[in-house]
């Protein structure tokens, strides 16, 4: 690809993640949960997902379920702080073909869903702003319009044409959603998938080379960081781990193969610098999710991850 060309395509994605890409495809074993409205298993095919059915009218029971894809739930907006049921419905309808299209969601009653459990989304970020601002005294106190993703896909240059996320995300740094600095993203998708990562995804050229210098000079703190209790408790161990297991830093699908350039393919701490994204994460289920106290579980995991949060961007200058 022209370099012209690959630099416009970067820059077109800036609103988009790719931890959203990195979320369907992990190895990381997912929590068992209860299925939102229907039953869903791992092993649906995607013929399953694409099939279509006629949609019923609003007044048809909204909330029942035809073989092939569920409908969608009336509008409900759970207490400030809180994610609702309604909120995991609506993002499983969007697993659907049927549902992941334009016309569905430009459905009054549809696009009433839409715009509230959207609003839900806003207001659980805003609530996570204001107690994490507290917790962490460099991210500042930024409305969430500047941290939440748009529902619509950047598509000029996407091989995938689904319109629409399957999922509500949010990222928090000191930059806000964008920037090179290590931070906070949440994705809120239902069946287990509800993911809280930490860290710096896919660090560019200069600030991954910083990253590997500090790492190759005194790798001890990143180290203390990731081996600390609480820590390992929350995003798993740094040390023995199942081949192409997400746990804590390990697993990602960008790690190198091979040692990078200039570093000794013997070096005892390799697997940190074959890395190309540090990144933790930890999962829910759909019933943690919509439980009272999961903002409050929120809040418990940065400030354990804050020290890598600080440490990431220490060593990338930023």
């Amino acid at each position: 690809m022209p370099s012209g060309k690959r630099k416009q395509q970067q820059e077109s994605s800036s609103d988009d993640s790719q931890f959203e890409d990195h979320s369907e495809h992990s190895e990381h074993s997912e929590p068992e949960s209860e299925p939102v409205s229907e039953p869903v298993s791992e092993s649906d095919s995607e013929s399953d997902l694409k099939q279509t059915t006629k949609r019923k009218k609003p007044n048809e029971a909204n909330t029942a379920h035809t073989a092939s894809h569920p409908q969608c739930p009336p509008p409900h907006k759970a207490p400030p702080g809180q994610i609702s049921r309604n909120t995991l419905d609506f993002l499983n309808c969007l697993r659907y073909e049927h549902c992941n299209q334009r016309d569905w969601l430009n459905d009054e009653f549809n696009n009433a869903t839409y715009k509230c459990q959207f609003s839900e989304f806003n207001d659980f970020t805003q609530q996570f702003v204001t107690r994490a601002i507290d917790l962490d005294d460099n991210l500042p106190p930024y409305p969430s319009k500047d941290l939440v993703y748009r529902l619509s896909r950047d598509l000029r240059f996407a091989h995938d044409k689904t319109p629409y996320r399957k999922q509500f995300m949010m990222t928090f740094s000191k930059t806000g959603r964008k920037g090179v600095c290590a931070g906070y993203h949440l994705m809120v998708q239902p069946n287990g998938r509800t993911l809280f990562a930490v860290g710096k995804w896919q660090a560019e050229k200069d600030e991954l080379a910083s990253i590997r210098h500090h790492i190759l000079t005194d790798p001890q703190p990143l180290l203390d960081v990731i081996g600390e209790d609480a820590f390992v408790k929350n995003f798993g161990s740094p040390n023995a781990r199942e081949k192409g297991k997400r746990e804590s830093l390990f697993g990602m699908d960008d790690e190198l193969k091979v040692a990078p350039k200039g570093c000794a393919k013997d070096h005892p701490h390799i697997d940190l610098l074959k890395l190309r994204s540090f990144i933790v994460e930890r999962r829910f289920s759909d019933n943690e999710v919509t439980s009272e106290g999961f903002l409050d579980t929120l809040m418990e995991s940065v400030k354990i991850s804050k020290p890598l949060v600080d440490l990431l961007n220490d060593w990338m200058g930023v």
